[in-house]
């Protein structure tokens, strides 16, 4: 579904914005980019959209049923 495609899509621009931070960082004075910071951040960024789309079924879920029960 559209939902899944979404979910896919905003981890994958989760971990470029977080390699391109990192990237940056690696330029700049007192700071260093780390490969597992980019991973971190990933992990963090994936775990919240994961939890939104467990909360979207459940919530899909739960309407249709009232639905059904409404007719």
């Amino acid at each position: 579904t559209i939902l899944k495609k979404n979910v896919g899509m905003g981890i994958g621009l989760s971990m470029l914005v977080a390699t391109v931070d990192e990237t940056i960082q690696r330029f700049v004075p007192g700071r260093s980019g780390q490969v597992t910071d980019v991973l971190l951040d990933t992990l963090g960024a994936s775990a919240g959209i994961l939890i939104v789309y467990v909360a979207m079924q459940w919530l899909c879920l739960k309407s249709k049923r009232g639905a059904e029960n409404a007719v």
